[in-house]
């Protein structure tokens, strides 16, 4: 029944036409100030950031297909905010919004950041710079990823 769904016949077509697009979802990285827009040493945490991910492309445990930055052609202008107080790194996963592996993959996510807030605000003029810097984790494969999350720890 689900074979029939307009969705899962249109995801057939996309991928007949289409079969070098590996993309099935997405974890976008949110870094914004509040305060004021995003400076050249935020630009720098960014690029750090984006290669990092970057980095995990031939990674196994890392479905990722694509990573956007800033410096991506055609898209990278596209995801900064029109305030300019936010810029987004675009982690193209090759699962599914709604797969069970986006907890682990969200988990991965989650650490990988962790570990950059901890080893980048070991300098203190990078810890400087990331004072009032927010970073967060969005997008279908995050919520996807939360959802379920949610669902497994309900008590019974």
């Amino acid at each position: 029944a689900l074979r029939a769904t307009p969705s899962a016949q249109g995801q057939r077509l996309l991928e007949a036409a289409f079969p070098e697009n590996r993309d099935r979802s997405q974890m976008a990285i949110v870094v914004a100030r509040a305060d004021r827009p995003l400076d050249q040493r935020d630009f720098t945490l960014l690029k750090t950031l984006g290669q990092r991910f970057q980095d995990k492309l031939s990674d196994p445990a890392w479905p990722l297909s694509d990573v956007w930055t800033r410096d991506t052609e055609v898209v990278g202008a596209k995801l900064r905010s029109t305030d300019k107080h936010a810029q987004l790194v675009i982690l193209q996963l090759t699962n599914e919004f709604a797969a069970t592996d986006n907890i682990r993959v969200l988990g991965l996510v989650e650490a990988e950041l962790a570990q950059f807030r901890e080893q980048t605000a070991q300098d203190p003029a990078v810890r400087e710079a990331l004072a009032g810097l927010t970073i967060e984790v969005s997008g279908s494969a995050a919520v996807g990823g939360d959802m379920l999350r949610a669902v497994n720890s309900k008590p019974e």
